[in-house]
């Protein structure tokens, strides 16, 4: 009976977490917390890199991740950094992080969408020519909340756009690898996200009842 008990209130306790993060994910993003969202990241963004290229360190990073932007570095996977800098793609601000792992190597782009939004049929910007992704031979793979976009070779390329972020991936490591990679980089953003005084705002019941509705309604909510 006990076992049982236990086992019950395991799968409580995971459908309870699935709807929190769903709930935080869906979270409705009104328009002055989005123009309040903009301010921030371009005010971080003039402050630690107002002339580009410029090579940022550990604590400008953080006054990056305090503005909303992500930074990722994928500790978990056992990367470190090895250098950041903003530089400006194609107009746009571009934060450039190269993580390294006993020689091999992944830099990602991150550009967020300060300055206007993308028309919703456009393909993103391949942030390491600026050339929109068809321009550089890349395959579209498809994709819910985030389109991707992948190029393959070495090293591979890979292209994540979203409403908010579109991320550039260049690695030397193997192809395999890739999913595991992209899989951390979203997780990073979750987990910065979470951070955020916007998504904090919510309480945690609104956002379980939130993600509650999606389980049990999934067509409702695309």
């Amino acid at each position: 009976m006990l076992t049982a008990v236990g086992a019950s209130a395991a799968v409580a306790t995971a459908i309870l977490g699935s709807a929190y993060v769903m709930g935080s994910e869906a979270r409705p993003v009104t328009a002055e917390g989005a123009a309040t969202g903009v301010t921030a990241l371009q005010a971080r963004w003039e402050s630690v890199a107002s002339q580009t290229p410029t090579y940022l360190d550990t604590d400008q990073l953080e006054t990056l991740r305090s503005g909303g932007w992500y930074c990722p570095e994928l500790e978990s996977l056992g990367f470190t950094l090895q250098s950041a800098e903003g530089i400006t793609v194609a107009g746009r601000p571009t934060l450039e992080i190269v993580l390294e792992n006993d020689g091999d190597t992944v830099t990602v782009y991150e550009q967020r969408k300060v300055s206007g939004v993308r028309g919703a049929d456009a393909p993103p910007l391949n942030a390491v020519t600026g050339n929109i992704v068809t321009a550089d031979g890349f395959e579209h793979i498809g994709g819910a909340e985030r389109d991707v976009w992948v190029r393959s070779g070495e090293p591979w390329q890979v292209v994540l756009d979203s409403p908010s972020v579109t991320y550039t991936v260049v690695s030397n490591l193997p192809a395999a690898a890739m999913p595991q990679t992209l899989s951390q980089l979203v997780t990073a953003e979750h987990a910065q996200l979470a951070l955020s005084p916007q998504v904090q705002e919510d309480s945690m019941m609104e956002r379980i009842i939130r993600g509650l509705s999606m389980i049990a309604h999934p067509g409702e909510n695309g």
